[in-house]
């Protein structure tokens, strides 16, 4: 994916200086935005889409930037983009049976969990990063994340509340 389609020129001094801080967001984001894409569309060419669009909506806010703190909201914007480009999933063949009771209790696992395995299992399970990438955004070791995404993900496996499957055994 080239550069230049993503940070135009723009015209002027002052648009000079936004030009090199916006180039400096693409370059600090660029990878790991279009492997998010990537996994999402399958291809490189959609990938490269989701990632302009997604880029050209953040340079249209003001001051067209953001901190590095706002990089896992614009993962957000990039994987929004891809989903678009890719259209509507295909529903599920049959009814899912008690969602409310399920989404519940495993919404309250979630949320006892600690921060870090929240966050990590966000970015991983509904994000579509590695752990590797996801350690790498949320600056932590990747073993110390991917033990936080196991210890949170064995409690769910293992709550009956948000597996209420008869005969299962763990």
């Amino acid at each position: 994916m080239a550069h230049d389609r993503i940070v135009p020129p723009l015209e002027g001094s002052a648009a000079m200086s936004a030009d090199s801080t916006f180039a400096a967001n693409v370059d600090r984001t660029l990878s790991l935005a279009f492997s998010l894409a990537y996994r999402i569309l399958g291809d490189r060419e959609s990938a490269a889409n989701a990632c302009e669009t997604a880029y050209r909506e953040v340079r249209q806010l003001p001051g067209g930037t953001w901190s590095a703190a706002e990089e896992t909201a614009f993962l957000a914007l990039v994987r929004s983009a891809a989903l678009a480009l890719k259209g509507p999933p295909n529903p599920p063949s049959a009814p899912l049976g008690p969602r409310d009771s399920r989404v519940n209790a495993v919404n309250e696992l979630l949320l006892a969990a600690s921060p870090l395995a929240r966050r990590a299992i966000e970015l991983c399970y509904f994000g579509g990063l590695s752990a590797a990438e996801a350690a790498e955004l949320l600056e932590a070791p990747v073993d110390e994340v991917r033990q936080a995404m196991r210890t949170v993900l064995l409690a769910i496996a293992s709550s009956p509340a948000a597996n209420p499957a008869e005969g299962v055994q763990r």
